[in-house]
Parts: C-alpha cells; sequence; structure tokens
C-alpha cells in the first residue's frame, strides 16, 4: 500500500478574474482584477507591471488590509499596440512569502 501525504499551502489572495480577456479593443478600453486578501495581516503589493500597450489606472504600490480587496485597473489603448491578438500578463511582486510574485494572464485582439 501506497501512503501520500500532502501539505496543503492555504491560499493568502485571490485573484479574480485569473485569466483577463479584454476581447476585441478598438480605441481605449479597461479591464478590472480584483485582489482578495485572504490573510488576517496587512499584504503590501511592491510593484505591479503590465506587458507592453498596457497601463496600470493609478498607484503602482498598494497596501490591501487583512481581510479586504482592492481592485487594480488595466488601460489598453489599441492605437498604442500592435494590430491584432495579443498576451501579456500582469504581475504582481508583494509581501508574502507564498505569493512573491503573482502573475495574471491579460488577452486581447487590437485593432
Amino acid at each position: 500500500s501506497v501512503k501520500v501525504v500532502v501539505n496543503r499551502i492555504p491560499a493568502k489572495l485571490m485573484v479574480k478574474p485569473q485569466n483577463l480577456q479584454l476581447g476585441s479593443v478598438r480605441g481605449k478600453k479597461s479591464g478590472v482584477v480584483t485582489i482578495h486578501n485572504l490573510t488576517k495581516q496587512n499584504v503590501r503589493i511592491d510593484e505591479m507591471v503590465v506587458g507592453a500597450g498596457l497601463k496600470i489606472d493609478g498607484a503602482a504600490k498598494r497596501n490591501i488590509p487583512a481581510g479586504k480587496s482592492i481592485e487594480v485597473k488595466v488601460d489598453v489603448d489599441s492605437a498604442d499596440m500592435k494590430k491584432g491578438s495579443f498576451k501579456t500578463k500582469l504581475t504582481l511582486n508583494t509581501s508574502l512569502d507564498e505569493h512573491a510574485t503573482v502573475n495574471v494572464p491579460i488577452e486581447g485582439w487590437a485593432f
């Protein structure tokens, strides 16, 4: 017989959506990613970075109080992008060891 022991690391952050689908982008468009802090302590977002042609609306450094959420608005302007499909990501660098880096894929089609 085989015994398997699984050590589960409880989630500390929950990101919704896990994959940001922007769809067709003509001109300017925005998408929102919500980051939920599931811990009993403040979590620091030390840096937020998005791929070429996208911008984060607001400060790149933020704090998420214990048990609370923040919304990160990602803006895209098709004039700043190569025409066609794009795949990039939102990268968050946090103060949590278990989730030091969190990546959220971003996809769409620029016209």
